[in-house]
Order: C-alpha cells, then sequence, then structure tokens
C-alpha cells in the first residue's frame, strides 16, 4: 500500500510540473523571452508584418536573450561537429567559453540541447530540472520518515516555491537549486546504509553516491547557487555528525567514536571526491575570476543594495505586491523593486505549517530551523553576510538575496513536518477518545491543539506585521497611484488566502477530517503556488526567436574573419545586444557576461570611458581599427552616435538598421616590424592611450609584454618591408596561419588574450606575448611558416587528470572491498 501511495504522489508532482510550462511542452511555443527581439533592431522593424498579434513584450528578461540562448547554441553546435567549445570567438573579441561557469559544457544534461532543437530543449530541460527538485525534495522527506502525503507538501512548496518560479527561466540558477535536497537525501541514504559492520574503505566507497549530485551543483553553471548547496550540505553533515555522536554516547560511549569516524568520513569523502569531479569545470572558473572585473575587495554596500529590505519582507506574505511581469504592473527603478532577485514566496499555508514544524519535536527539525534563519539573515544582508566575505572567491557573491533558495527549501521542510506533527496529533487525539468511555466521546487533548493553534497564531502575526509595515512604507501607492486597485487586490486576495488556509487548520477539530485536511491542505498550497506561478513565465512563438533578415544576411556575407560592433542609443530599442550576434556567428567586439577580464575591460575603456555601458559609442576610434571591427550596426544613424560626421565608412542601404562599414579596418591577422616593450600593464595601457590620442602610430607599432626573453627590433632596408598572415583554418579552440615574414618581425593577432594560448612554428612551440594590452603576439623568424595557434588551457589539463584520478581511486576501492569479501 504504501508503494502505491508514493506513486500516487509521485504521479500528482509530474502533473503539476508538466501543466506549469505546458505550452512549452505540447503547445508548440518555446520557454523563452522571444518576444524581447520584436523591440530590438533589426527584428522591431518586421514585427508588425510577421507577428501582427504582438502587443507588448512579456516579460523583459534580456539575459535569457543574450547570454543563455546563445550560448546554449554555441554549445550545441559545437558539439554536433565533434568539437568541445573550450574558447568563444564570438564575443569580447574571444573570451574562455569553458571559464565562463554558466556555459556549463560539461553538465551532462545540457546534451538535450544537442539532441534537440535548441529554442524547444529550454522547456524539456526545464521540466526535467522541475521534476528533479520535487522528486528530490520528496526522497529527502520521505527519508526523515515523514509519510507520503506530508512529503507531497514539502515537495509541492519546494517545486513551486518563488524562488525556483522566480528565475525559471535563468537556467543555470535553477539547474544549480534543484539539486539541493537531491545532495542531502542522498547523504542521508549513505548514513542509513553504512553501519559499523562496513570498514572505512566501503564507506568511502558510499560517499561517491554523494559526491556526483554535488558535483553536478558545480557544473551546473552558476558558482554563487552552488555555494550555497554546498553550504547546506556542509551544515547537514555537521548537525548529522552531532546527532550521531550524542546517539552513539547514549548506545554506549564506546561506540559514539566508530559512528562519528565513518560519519566524517562520508562527508569529507564526498566533498573531496565532488572537488576532483568538477575540477574541469572549477579550476577554468576559479581562473577567470582571478582576472575578471569583480576581482577586488568586498563591499558590503553592494551587498546591501542587493538585499532583501525590511520594507519588502511583504513579498514573502503578497508576493505581487510590487507588481509582475505576467500583469505587466512591474514598479520601477528595476535596481530596487527587482521581482526576480527578491521573490521567495512560499505560500500562506506552507508557512503556517512551518510554524508548526518548527514546535514539533523531530530529529532533522534543528537542520531546517538552522537554515531557515541562515537563509533569511543572508536574504537581507545581515552582518552575516561580512563573513562571507572573508572567504576568498565568495566576496564577489554580492546578490544575498538569493540566499532565498536557502529560506525556501527550509520552509517546505518545515511545512512538510508540520503536517506530519498534525497527523500525529489526530492519530493521538483518536487513540485517547477511543481510550474514553461513551460519557467522554468529545475528548480533545489540549496539548495537540496547543501544538497546532499557538505558532500558527505566531506566524500569521508576523505576516500580519510584515504586510502593515510594507503597506506602511509605500503608503501613497497603495492608496492614490494609477495602480493602487491592483495592488489592493493583492492585498485583499493574500488576506482571503489567509482565510482558507485557517479554516483548512479549523478541520482539524474533528478526528473524522483527518483525510479531508491533508487533501484540503495539499490542494491549497498547489492553488496559492500555482496560481502565483502560472503565466509568469514567457512561452512565445517559435518564429520569434533570432529570425534571419536581409540585413542580417548582408552582414554575414560580407564580415569575414572580420568583427561587428553595434551602437545603440538606449539599452533595448536601438540597439542590438552584445552576444546575439553570436547567433549568427558573428564576431562581436563586445559582449555580455558576469564575469570578463579586467585586461580587456580597460582597454575598451580607453575606447569609451563610460563603459561598464550597453554598448560603444565611438566608432571614430583607432583602437575599433586595432579591434578588427569591419561593420558598425546601429540603431539609429551614426551621425546621432558619434556626435559628427564619422570617420571613413562606407553605407549600405537596409530598411532594418544603420549599417555602416569601416574602410579603415586593421586584418585580425597582421605583421609589424617595429614594437615597444613594456615593463608593466600599466605602461602597456598608458602607451595604448596615447596610441588612441595619435601619439603611437598602431597600424605599425606593437606595444608588447613579453611572456618570455625578446630583443628589441632591429631595423634594416629590407627588414622593414612588412610580411603577410593569411588565415588558412579558424575554429573555436584553434588558429592556423601561413606566415611570409622578412626578418624577424611580430605577427600581431587581434584577438584577445588569455592564458592557455599555445603557439607552434612549424610543429615548434613558441612564446604567445601579450600585445597591445589585450590582444595577442607572436615572434616570427624569417621565411614562410606554418602557424598553429591552439587553446590547450592547463587548467582543463589538470581537471581531467583529477577526473582520471579518482576514477582510478574509486576502481581501487571496489578491487580491494571485493578482494577483501572473498578471503572472508
Amino acid at each position: 500500500m504504501r508503494f502505491y501511495n508514493h506513486l500516487a504522489c509521485i504521479a500528482v508532482l509530474v502533473v503539476i510540473a508538466v501543466a506549469l510550462i505546458h505550452h512549452s511542452l505540447i503547445g508548440g511555443k518555446v520557454l523563452l523571452p522571444a518576444d524581447l527581439l520584436l523591440v530590438m533592431t533589426p527584428w522591431r522593424y518586421h514585427a508588425r508584418q510577421l507577428f501582427p498579434q504582438f502587443r507588448r513584450v512579456h516579460a523583459p528578461l534580456l539575459d535569457v536573450i543574450q547570454q543563455y540562448y546563445p550560448w546554449r547554441k554555441l554549445y550545441s553546435e559545437s558539439i554536433r561537429d565533434g568539437e568541445l567549445p573550450l574558447w568563444n570567438p564570438y564575443m569580447f573579441s574571444g573570451t574562455t567559453f569553458v571559464g565562463n561557469g554558466q556555459s556549463a559544457i560539461f553538465y551532462p544534461l545540457n546534451f538535450i540541447f544537442v539532441v534537440m532543437p535548441v529554442d524547444l530543449a529550454f522547456g524539456w530541460f526545464v521540466l526535467i530540472h522541475l521534476l528533479i527538485a520535487a522528486l528530490g525534495m520528496y526522497a529527502l522527506l520521505s527519508l526523515w520518515r515523514i509519510r507520503p502525503p506530508c512529503a507531497l507538501i514539502g515537495a509541492c512548496a519546494f517545486m513551486l516555491c518563488g524562488f525556483l518560479m522566480a528565475w525559471l527561466n535563468y537556467i543555470t540558477l535553477v539547474c544549480t537549486a534543484v539539486w539541493l535536497p537531491t545532495v542531502i537525501a542522498a547523504h542521508e541514504y549513505v548514513l542509513k546504509r553504512v553501519g559499523l559492520k562496513n570498514s572505512l574503505m566501503m564507506a568511502m566507497l558510499w560517499a561517491v553516491l554523494v559526491s556526483v549530485p554535488l558535483a553536478l551543483t558545480a557544473l551546473a553553471g552558476h558558482m554563487q547557487i552552488a555555494f550555497y548547496v554546498w553550504l547546506a550540505f556542509a551544515i547537514y553533515a555537521a548537525v548529522r555528525c552531532v546527532q550521531c555522536t550524542i546517539d552513539g554516547l547514549k548506545r554506549g560511549g564506546y561506540r559514539a567514536f566508530d559512528m562519528l569516524l565513518h560519519h566524517i568520513v562520508v562527508s569529507t569523502s564526498a566533498i573531496s571526491f565532488a572537488l576532483m569531479l568538477s575540477a574541469p569545470q572549477l579550476l577554468p572558473s576559479i581562473e577567470l575570476s582571478t582576472m575578471s572585473t569583480r576581482a577586488g575587495e568586498f563591499k558590503y554596500e553592494a551587498v546591501l543594495a542587493n538585499s532583501l529590505p525590511p520594507e519588502q519582507w511583504i513579498r514573502l506574505v503578497v508576493p505581487h505586491f510590487f507588481g509582475n511581469y505576467r500583469d505587466g504592473t512591474h514598479w520601477s527603478p528595476f535596481e530596487m523593486f527587482n521581482f526576480i532577485e527578491r521573490t521567495g514566496y512560499a505560500g500562506l499555508l506552507t508557512l503556517m505549517l512551518a510554524s508548526v514544524g518548527c514546535a514539533f519535536r523531530h530529529p532533522m527539525r534543528p537542520y531546517a530551523v538552522l537554515m531557515l534563519l541562515i537563509g533569511f539573515l543572508l536574504a537581507i544582508g545581515s552582518p552575516v553576510c561580512l563573513l562571507f566575505g572573508m572567504l576568498p572567491g565568495v566576496r564577489q557573491m554580492v546578490g544575498v538575496s538569493r540566499a532565498l533558495l536557502i529560506f525556501d527549501f527550509a520552509v517546505a521542510a518545515l511545512a512538510a513536518m508540520g503536517a506530519e506533527a498534525i497527523h500525529r496529533a489526530i492519530d493521538f487525539a483518536g487513540s485517547e477518545r477511543a481510550k474514553c468511555s461513551g460519557k467522554q466521546k468529545g475528548f480533545q487533548t489540549p496539548a495537540a491543539t496547543r501544538l497546532i493553534l499557538a505558532p500558527c497564531a505566531i506566524a500569521v502575526a508576523m505576516m500580519a506585521f510584515s504586510t502593515i509595515y510594507g503597506v506602511t512604507c509605500f503608503w501613497e501607492v497603495v492608496t492614490s497611484s494609477d495602480i493602487a486597485g491592483y495592488v489592493q487586490w493583492q492585498i485583499c486576495k493574500a488576506a482571503l488566502l489567509l482565510s482558507f488556509s485557517c479554516i483548512v487548520l479549523a478541520m482539524l477539530s474533528s478526528h473524522r477530517t483527518r483525510r479531508a485536511f491533508m487533501i484540503a491542505a495539499i490542494c491549497l498550497i498547489v492553488a496559492d503556488l500555482f496560481s502565483f506561478a502560472y503565466g509568469l513565465h514567457p512561452s512565445c512563438d517559435r518564429r520569434m526567436v533570432f529570425f534571419w533578415t536581409d540585413s542580417l544576411r548582408l552582414v554575414k556575407a560580407n564580415v569575414g574573419e572580420y568583427r561587428v560592433m553595434a551602437i545603440g542609443t538606449d539599452a533595448i530599442k536601438h540597439w542590438m545586444p552584445s552576444n546575439t550576434p553570436m547567433v549568427y556567428r558573428l564576431r562581436d567586439v563586445q559582449g555580455s557576461d558576469s564575469l570578463w577580464t579586467a585586461r580587456y575591460a580597460n582597454f575598451l575603456k580607453c575606447i569609451d570611458a563610460d563603459l561598464p555601458g550597453f554598448s560603444l559609442s565611438s566608432p571614430d576610434s583607432q583602437l575599433v581599427d586595432l579591434a578588427s571591427v569591419k561593420f558598425f550596426i546601429s540603431g539609429a544613424p551614426i551621425e546621432m552616435v558619434a556626435g559628427g560626421k564619422p570617420k571613413n565608412v562606407k553605407r549600405f542601404l537596409t530598411h532594418d538598421m544603420w549599417l555602416y562599414e569601416n574602410i579603415d579596418v586593421m586584418p585580425r591577422a597582421f605583421m609589424v616590424t617595429n614594437w615597444r616593450i613594456a615593463s608593466s600593464p600599466k605602461e602597456a595601457l598608458q602607451f595604448i592611450r596615447d596610441g588612441e590620442l595619435g601619439k603611437i602610430n598602431l597600424r605599425e607599432t606593437a606595444i608588447i609584454e613579453p611572456q618570455g626573453e625578446i630583443a628589441s627590433p632591429v631595423l634594416s632596408a629590407s627588414k622593414s618591408v612588412r610580411g603577410s598572415a593569411k588565415v588558412l583554418i579558424d575554429g573555436l579552440n584553434k588558429l592556423k596561419l601561413l606566415i611570409r615574414s622578412n626578418g624577424t618581425q611580430m605577427l600581431i593577432v587581434s584577438d584577445a588574450f588569455y592564458p592557455g594560448w599555445r603557439a607552434y612554428i612549424d610543429g615548434k612551440p613558441v612564446p604567445v606575448h601579450i600585445s597591445n594590452y589585450a590582444f595577442r603576439g607572436v615572434l616570427i623568424p624569417d621565411g614562410e611558416h606554418s602557424l598553429w595557434l591552439a587553446y590547450e588551457p592547463t587548467s582543463i589539463s589538470v581537471g581531467i587528470f583529477t577526473v582520471c584520478i579518482f576514477m582510478a581511486f574509486v576502481c581501487g576501492c571496489v578491487i580491494a572491498c571485493k578482494i577483501t569479501v572473498c578471503r572472508l
């Protein structure tokens, strides 16, 4: 019977997940904000003709269009072509793709983008991870000995929680976060299987089961969320170690140490194995983070700016108080009322049940309460964040409101415990009534009633306080703004829902309504969270996704090996956003990513001092020529952007963009006979500024930061004649050139310099120097040569070697354990 109960609960979870995004699974639509393209250059000029039904953008989720779709498309096409995309040549004049953790090229489930069309795969990818969240939570609660209906409440609450629903289109965050309950469930399962009869080697082998989902969080693509998952796991392991020690002391002191040792071996082995398995992703990401624009000192002000302030705690009770994308009522400014960053709604009845769970004696209650406090304190930017600011690699994680993941997870777990407590209280009351005489037929246990009513009253009081405080802080908006009616309706809806929650809890007055209570509680929680989440996520016509236009075909046919540069007058309408050219395999001098090298950022600031901005606005720069920009794509006449008549450009007539060809563009690979040696990056950057001011002719002279010994150029009549460079093979991770050099000359490749690039002249390795502050240079001897440039990062080699060591170690342990069993 218990098996069928589990099966029924799992079926309910599957139905809910499918119903939530069914339009993107069987409705012929895609789970992408593709309608956002219809207000951007050049696609906006085709919107009325191709999509007459389009009225407004459903959700302006720019990062999904600007980052996740282009990256997954590059990944899928590269894998289909038989090449692992370690390098991305289509943004920032080339940048590491594997170092950008959100590319997640080693995450196994990303393979769905290879076997399916990329746009359609987004919906199925999200469905798979929603089910991982739900089933992982259900398995964890079952291992905690919570009966199926109560575990179903916790699983629904976590799967539909505000954090996951708000971030649903941001697939790297979601596919990292959903593994949290699975990691802890695997750990709990292993602890139940590993006993004192098992050797420590066997305990280490069992730890492999825990390390796999733990490693998947690091491979999934978002390091901050992975850190929260690892933090939750580490705290759980510590709590279980304390509990096993106490249990061992109760059973006999001599067993306490052995039990503690087994728990420590499982936990530390799981973390060590997970680090080894995820090394191919972690090492390149750490390498990039040390060189990125975010590398630097911890700033508590930035943490507070990205936290959940007290006046917005009302979001936890009235989730749409500040509007949402579905209704087109999102408050401005965006930075202050960011719906995605600050949403952690878990449901009103869920919160009330969680309050009961806090008062219920369950072995895992201390852990759940601790996670509730940690998640909330981190999300509100409390001084607890200062502790994490001391950790290297963590201090850059200023988006602390994302700790609402931990908060929602704890609330879901406590809600299941609360439902279990109520179930047991009803059972106890029923047994007491059975023992009573006929005159005492209406007997109720006062303790059971207090167990339910007292914490619920406290939860209602806290929710009322948060609501009243939030309404007070924004009184003018609530009473006299254009959206006052909408906000008031949201408050009334929350009050109505709270009333229904109290009615459901009131059904506990009779033992006969126990089954009805559980069904009503599940239905109310699902209805509450489902109505909150349904429709928040844009499901768009598949034809909207990066369709080709005549102007894009024109650029693609004429750009060759050169780059494009998009220029705009605002961040959305009059701009072709960075990374979107990547979809059409167009190389961009700009880019959009949370991590990019400080060196290249400094180079772009020499072109436009206002960076970081949404686009460059200086097409007259000599550095733009140096970066091999052949086409300017503009949403307005270039004269408006440049502030006057532009330099030597040729205008192409297109009806959906202003397209200009840069006549002065420099080749991606060219030879120079003269170079200056810079003693430091600071000096090299100053030389580049001088070149921008016309003091140095960067067409004739290169600025070199040697990565080995290099001599100053020796000029003669014969050597002053430039050699030539011709690109033969231009791949993702490699570049082959045919070089003809008149004497010893310097080859300049206007692709971004990054550690891991190797050069081979006629098969012999030679150093790759930093040229012109941000690009690559190779010293070429006299004569005709074949030059290979290949991206072969040491971090990847070490990471793969680490995985091999792990596999060898596991195989060795398996063999050793089998030999031991055979001898016994």
